[in-house]
């Protein structure tokens, strides 16, 4: 086989199919974030009730007791408070990682776009060495 038709067929490869298969691996990264954390039902449940712990508030139905009543609005409000402290953090959690996950896609991209030129000046650069 040729030498340039193996380097053609390698160039080919690396900036055709690779890149490719980058991009597909890269889109999963992203779309199992977004699963994992669910984002649009951590927004939509935002000031929802921590696990749907709630304090119902009146224990026996028809009788009047404020105490009760302000025992449950307390604990309510706690819970709601709670869950939108958790989810906060979750949210801010997967925001992170998308940005992580970007970041860190782009630079590979570029890694791997400009390798073949890094490689052949490091060989070049070693010659250099290696002749003076």
């Amino acid at each position: 086989m040729d030498t340039a038709h193996l380097v053609r067929m390698l160039l080919s490869w690396h900036y055709g199919q690779a890149l490719s298969d980058m991009r597909f691996i890269w889109m999963n990264f992203m779309r199992l974030i977004y699963r994992v954390f669910s984002l649009p039902d951590l927004l939509r449940t935002l000031f929802s009730p921590w696990r749907r712990m709630t304090e119902p508030y009146s224990k026996r139905p028809g009788v009047f007791d404020p105490g009760q009543i302000a025992a449950a609005l307390v604990v309510n409000t706690m819970m709601r408070i709670v869950g939108l402290f958790v989810r906060v953090i979750f949210i801010a959690l997967s925001l992170a990682l998308f940005t992580i996950v970007i970041v860190l896609g782009l630079f590979i991209f570029l890694l791997w776009i400009f390798m073949p030129l890094v490689l052949l000046g490091s060989f070049g650069f070693g010659l250099a060495l290696l002749l003076l």
